[in-house]
């Protein structure tokens, strides 16, 4: 079976990120980057299984996956903590939606492309609160990246890896203030991470 095969099935992908340190990864992330306080709106775009609303107690948690697989595993493990739509965000779905307070984003950008992702940041900042805030996270490339790190981001799947000036720039025209943080340590496989803060 092809890889990407094994990640069609979510017992498959869940399987790859914990080898990796992914599923680590996004905990880390959260844990350093969305300060959850009781009763906050949280969007996570590209949710996949859904394991981050297990990770965030007491607020309102909604995922958003294109995929019905993940979106399937995900309300039948996750419906008592959060709301799960198979779907992208659209205008639409920003207009029928409550404001969120955080939008997530966890290795979503490197699979858009310049178009995509900045239609995507426009609508996410449609949705957010007026002090709301979006956080990502994606691999990222550098001039001093080590052979290993480039061959791993050259094989992923995500086909628009980029350096972090670039996905600063993208993200800057539509948030003001974006601060990016770099985490090597983040996985367990030499891959370079960054984070990106963007306030509305």
């Amino acid at each position: 079976m092809q890889l990407t095969k094994i990640f069609d099935i979510p017992m498959g992908y869940l399987g790859f990120q914990f080898l990796i340190g992914g599923v680590d990864a996004r905990r880390r992330c959260i844990k350093q980057h969305v300060p959850a306080r009781r009763g906050m709106r949280v969007l996570d775009i590209g949710c996949g299984p859904g394991y981050v609303a297990g990770w965030l107690n007491g607020v309102s948690y909604v995922g958003l996956d294109t995929d019905p697989n993940y979106i399937d595993y995900a309300n039948r493990k996750y419906a008592d903590k959060a709301t799960f739509s198979c779907e992208l965000l659209t205008d639409e779905y920003a207009d029928r939606h409550e404001p969120f307070d955080f939008v997530i984003m966890m290795g979503v950008l490197h699979h858009l492309d310049d178009a995509q992702a900045l239609d995507t940041l426009r609508i996410i900042r449609k949705v957010l609160t007026p002090k709301g805030r979006l956080v990502t996270l994606d691999g990222f490339r550098h001039p001093n990246i080590s052979s290993a790190a480039k061959f791993f981001l050259d094989n992923d799947r995500g086909k628009y890896v980029r350096h972090k000036e670039e996905y600063v720039d993208l993200c800057r025209q539509h948030f003001p203030n974006v601060t990016a943080f770099e985490h090597p340590e983040y996985f367990r496989i030499p891959y370079t991470t960054i984070v990106l803060e963007c306030d509305a």
